[in-house]
């Protein structure tokens, strides 16, 4: 008796039909290679051209920049030079900028409330920010009258209702 047993093995035209795709694909495989030959010789020729033209542009832009910092360098000096002699010819008493009534004012108004006597704490502390008050408000009065700001204000013992 014999048994048909199934063979694992392709009939000759299925194996054929293989072929034929297989040899297909190698043809469509050497044709890419040569895509990707060609492709990767034109990026390696772009490299070259690119390391060039860009790399002299590297190389002005390099020059360029030092020769900004140079000129930096250059104006501090003469700006550092301007500001020596400008030093050298100002008096030696340092003269306070002028400042609008109302900039007065409100700084004025800012120490009151940092050194009133009545936020003191002791008795000693609280004399010292009176005299404090005091001064601040003869400098206030002085400015007001038109006596320069570095003139030495008049601070005597006052009684603290008194006028100052």
């Amino acid at each position: 008796m014999t048994a048909l047993v199934p063979s694992n093995q392709p009939a000759d035209s299925e194996l054929e039909s293989l072929r034929l795709r297989m040899t297909s694909l190698e043809a469509e495989l050497r044709e890419r290679s040569d895509l990707v030959a060609q492709v990767s010789a034109r990026l390696d020729a772009f490299k070259i051209r690119y390391r060039q033209e860009v790399g002299l542009l590297h190389e002005e832009l390099d020059e360029l920049e030092r020769e900004i910092d140079e000129a930096d360098r250059g104006e501090r000096a003469k700006r550092a030079q301007g500001d020596a002699t400008k030093q050298a010819a100002a008096p030696a008493r340092d003269v306070l900028p002028r400042y609008t009534s109302d900039a007065v004012r409100s700084l004025f108004r800012d120490v009151a409330k940092a050194i009133h006597p009545d936020l003191a704490r002791d008795e000693l502390a609280r004399d010292r920010r009176h005299r404090l008050m005091i001064r601040s408000q003869s400098r206030l009065c002085a400015r007001r009258r038109g006596a320069a700001p570095l003139d030495p204000p008049v601070v005597g013992k006052q009684p603290r209702g008194g006028q100052g």
